[in-house]
């Protein structure tokens, strides 16, 4: 009695916390602890009766045998009702969760099997203790080593063939194993034929698991390379919608001081006369103050120079626009605009004004084109992948000015350089310029 129901719960134990640690980043249910407890429950029953009832065709060797090499499918179908019903997911998600758990255990009993063959008449207290040790190991070497660094921030596969065809390996590679120990045993083989049968069935267990994971890394790049695509796809729209903005701005400021001209000659009151003074000085601030030698750069700075105004926040500049000449206009627009963008949105709500500055340099030193933007910033910073994540709560919907910043750099062969030291966020970015 004793083996039947440890050998049910710890089969089951084993595979349902290797399949929660993969799913553990999708949405949970309601009462989620609650719904994995009867889970377990009801599986480890299912189980249990399951091996109970196939004892009694232990009479008949070959039925008992096919039986008993069935209740992997029994496991594996209670386990992805058990993700369903605790998890909000499709049932791709399901499958792609359930085989990796069911991939991660077999791994661990087949090590725990490998140090058990030495020993011919192993205790009980060796095998119990070598599988929680195998299983404890396994499961943290590939949480930390594959499940954590791929940083996902939810399950989401849409290759329905390739998760089916390592469903399916799985469970092939599985059967395949039984019956090769099952003759190894029968014909009493040297206990290096075992564990070689053991080693070869864990190869393809950890195979399927790296497939599993290499389609949902896949995913995630296509997902983020369409993401920015539309991200600049828009940028470049409002880079043309911006460009003929500021032009047609441009022009108005032309024709306005030659009506500033015109009434000065007129007789007019000290009133006028200060009205018209700062009118013409928006004028100029137009046309004249923001000339670094590069239009796209220009036309940018004289729209986010709007912004700061209406958000009472400083931005200084000092920027050699020509250096930037061998760049695409619409890279320079992408770059700075999403630079100073993300600047903006960091010091916009700093309660010290002092503090609500952004400062600009574009210059060229050592053949290299040197650009720095440095922002205060008070809440905490996390990184992800070397950039620092979105604050915005849609973390899936937004954080994509990062990488459109760092795709552009290394577009021109780049380099990327963030410093978050006393509260100062700085951006530098260093372009090689050709000989």
């Amino acid at each position: 009695m004793f083996e039947l129901i440890w050998g049910g719960m710890s089969y089951v134990a084993a595979v349902m916390a290797g399949t929660w640690l993969v799913a553990w980043r999708i949405k949970h249910r309601r009462y989620f602890w609650l719904r994995s407890v009867l889970c377990f429950a009801a599986a480890c029953v299912l189980l249990c009766g399951y091996d109970a009832l196939i004892t009694l065709c232990e009479g008949a060797p070959t039925l008992y045998f096919i039986l008993r090499m069935c209740d992997c499918l029994v496991l594996i179908a209670s386990v992805m009702l058990s993700v369903k019903f605790c998890f909000e997911c499709d049932i791709w998600a399901v499958m792609f969760c359930t085989t990796a758990g069911y991939c991660m255990q077999h791994i661990s009993k087949t090590l725990c099997y490998i140090a058990e063959t030495p020993l011919l008449e192993p205790p009980r207290w060796f095998t119990v203790a070598a599988l929680v040790y195998a299983t404890v190991l396994v499961y943290i070497v590939f949480y930390f080593c594959v499940i954590r660094n791929l940083k996902i921030r939810t399950v989401s596969v849409d290759n329905a063939k390739q998760i089916l065809i390592a469903l399916i390996v799985v469970v092939a590679s599985v059967f395949i194993y039984l019956i090769a120990m099952r003759e190894v045993r029968a014909a009493s083989a040297s206990p290096l034929l075992m564990v070689l049968v053991q080693l070869f069935s864990m190869i393809i267990a950890l195979l399927a698991f790296m497939l599993e994971f290499g389609l949902l890394a896949n995913r995630r790049l296509m997902t983020e390379r369409d993401e920015i695509k539309r991200f600049l796809d828009k940028e470049s729209e409002q880079y043309r919608v911006d460009q003929n903005r500021i032009e047609a701005i441009n022009i108005k400021c032309h024709d306005i001081k030659h009506h500033l001209s015109l009434l000065r000659t007129m007789d007019d009151k000290e009133e006028k006369e200060k009205y018209i003074d700062g009118l013409e000085q928006a004028v100029l601030f137009f046309e004249n103050n923001i000339k670094t030698g590069n239009k796209t750069l220009d036309m940018l700075l004289s729209e986010k120079a709007l912004q700061c105004e209406r958000d009472h926040i400083q931005l200084s500049c000092i920027a050699d626009g020509q250096a930037l000449q061998f760049m695409e206009g619409l890279d320079v627009y992408s770059l700075f605009g999403n630079a100073i963008g993300n600047a903006m949105e960091s010091v916009k709500n700093l309660q010290d004004a002092q503090k609500r500055l952004i400062t600009l340099k574009v210059n060229v030193k050592n053949r290299f084109l040197c650009i720095n933007i440095e922002n205060y910033f008070e809440n905490a910073l996390t990184f992800e992948d070397g950039l620092p994540r979105t604050t915005k709560q849609n973390q899936d919907l937004h954080g994509f000015g990062m990488r459109s910043i760092r795709y552009t750099v290394e577009k021109y062969n780049g380099n990327l350089v963030i410093d978050t030291k006393d509260n100062i966020f700085s951006l530098g970015i260093y372009i090689p310029l050709a000989a």
